[in-house]
Formats: C-alpha cells, structure tokens, sequence
C-alpha cells in the first residue's frame, strides 16, 4: 500500500507490537524511544496515520490503539513469523509421540498444544473423508457372529470398526467377503461406502448382499461420526485476555463456542494453507481467526486453527500452527498409519 511512508510503516509496526504486548494505548513518548525522532515528530505522524484509519483514539487516553485495518495491514505486509524455541519444538513433538497411534487422541493433543502454547483458544477439525480412498477392507473375525472391520485409506489412517453379523460367518467367508469388499471399493473415495452401493456379486455368494448392507451401514454411520467431531480447547483461557473481561463479552464468546456447527463453518473455509480474518472478517465481532490446513500424501485433510482477540500475536500463532501443521501432516503420512478409537 502506496499511502505510508517508510517511516509510518515502521511507526505502525512499533505501535501494534507495543500494544499487542501490553494491552495500554500508545503514546508518542513510549514509541520514539525506538527511533531517532522528537515525540513531536512522532505525534505529527501518528495523527496521520489516524487520519488513515489505521489508528483509533479512546476517549479516555491520549495513546493510540491501531484499528482492523491496522492489523490488516500488518498481517500483510509487516509481519515476520517468530521462531519457536526448541523447549517448544520439542513439546510439541512430545506430545505426540505419547499417543501416536489413535487419531481421536492426536487431534485432542494438537488442540491443547495449540491452545498451550498460544494462548487463545484452539479448533481442530477432524480428518475429511472427501477426497480420501481406500486403501484396503479387511473382516477379522471376533466370534462367530462378530467381526471387525479394519479400513485402511490412502492417508494412512485406519479405522477398526465391531460389528454384529446378520448369522454365523466362518473365517473363510469373512475371508470371501473380504476379497470382495475390496474389489468393491479398493481405489475409490470412503463416501462411496454407503448402503445400496452397486454391488459385484457373483450368483453363488449372492446371499452375502444383506452382510455387505450391514458392513456397509455402520462404516457410513462411523464415517459421518467422525466428520462431525470438532475439538475446541482452551476457552478458559480467553478470560485472561483483557478484552474479555467484561462479564457480558465473555459470556456471549463462550456461548459461541458451544455452537459447534457454526464454529465448523468458520474454521472450514475453502481457503487452503493459511487464513487471517480479523474482526469483521470473522463475522464474530472483535475477534480473529487464524486458520492453516494438514495434509497428507497431497491431499487435505483438515484444519487447525486459533481464535482470539484482533490484539492477537500473529506472529507466534502463525508459527505454532505452522509446526503444529507440519507435525500432523508427518503423523498423517507415516506408513503404519493412524488408528481411530475403537467402538465400545
């Protein structure tokens, strides 16, 4: 953007960093301590810039506070992802290798290590099944009226799903239907797993078809199950920021939270790789969201993402989500794969 120097760039750097670490508008006397400049000087160009709009004047102080458009400004055009340390690096790796192997656990743990290490609120959707294939189906028989369905899909994850058998099925026919369910659907995406599928069903073993409509019928239910699971975490600790402190704005963002559906929507936007809404971006008043996607194999799956005040630290958010992302998209792809938890 033409319309600032590179001195008032640099200005509204230093005003939004200030504010953002200490939460009291800023006046010209704590900013020229960083410049070679008269407070005066300092002055003249802070009223510039609030005749820009980039800056706001509470009634109550002398100090500015920058405005949406400051923040969207220096989210696109000031900002320098911070480094991690490696405590942090390291307790995010930790964390994961505890319970790596099952999927719902993961994501719980990116969220509390999102929301740990941020301090905001953390939103992390589960693995989307669209775009996803099938690896391999496998019937392990349980008992004679019982097996599990073990799916392994081209991200790697495996799902072990019980069911109960419409009759008695001996460990060849599992077997049969095995082979089968896998001529069926090996190659093909997991939502074409549904009852009524177009079946490839030879004369002799036709009788199998109402066992396939069972197998068929609880994966879809697990399938959609899972897709509607979102893990939040960290609300608690928005109360510590100061824009919450009136009871009433906290009240309403904590009601907001528990409106999964709509917390869903936000955070799965078509955008991949890093989303920044600020304030009226968000459709949810003085807040942003930042959100990043994991992937596997080069196909998406989901999303994690932060939400907290526009007086967030983007620079420290940005760089947890981007490690965050990368260890998942690498827990993801490791070939012996995730499990999902198995049914009770």
């Amino acid at each position: 953007m033409g319309e600032l120097s590179q001195r008032q760039r640099e200005i509204l750097q230093a005003i939004i960093e200030d504010y953002i670490s200490n939460a009291m508008p800023v006046g010209s006397r704590t900013i020229s301590k960083n410049f070679a400049l008269s407070s005066a000087t300092i002055r003249n160009e802070m009223s510039d810039l609030e005749d820009l709009g980039y800056l706001e004047q509470p009634h109550t102080s002398a100090g500015r506070v920058p405005s949406e458009k400051a923040y969207r400004f220096y989210v696109d055009n000031l900002l320098k992802l911070s480094t991690l340390s490696l405590p942090e690096i390291e307790y995010i790796k930790t964390y994961y290798d505890k319970r790596i192997g099952q999927t719902g656990e993961v994501l719980t743990d990116a969220a509390k290590v999102i929301s740990d290490l941020t301090q905001y609120v953390s939103i992390v959707t589960p693995p989307k099944t669209k775009n996803v294939n099938v690896s391999s189906i496998q019937l392990m028989p349980v008992n004679s009226m019982t097996a599990m369905v073990v799916l392994l899909t081209d991200t790697g994850m495996i799902q072990n799903t019980p069911i109960t058998l419409p009759r008695s099925v001996s460990v060849d026919e599992l077997n049969s239907m095995s082979q089968l369910l896998n001529r069926m659907f090996a190659g093909k995406s997991v939502d074409e797993i549904h009852p009524g599928a177009q079946y490839i069903v030879e004369n002799e073993i036709a009788d199998q078809k109402q066992i396939f409509d069972a197998i068929c019928t609880v994966l879809c239910a697990r399938l959609k199950q899972k897709q509607e699971k979102l893990v939040i975490e960290g609300a608690s600790k928005m109360l510590s920021h100061q824009e919450f402190t009136d009871v009433n704005k906290a009240r309403g963002f904590l009601q907001l939270l528990e409106e999964n559906q709509k917390i869903g929507e936000l955070v799965n936007n078509d955008e991949n790789g890093i989303s920044v809404r600020i304030g009226h971006e968000t459709g949810l008043g003085d807040v942003s969201v930042v959100t990043a996607t994991y992937s596997a194999h080069g196909k998406d799956l989901g999303k994690i993402g932060v939400i907290g005040p526009t007086r967030m630290q983007y620079d420290k958010v940005l760089s947890v989500l981007d490690q965050v992302g990368k260890t998942l998209s690498d827990i993801f792809t490791e070939p012996a794969g995730l499990k999902e938890n198995d049914d009770e």
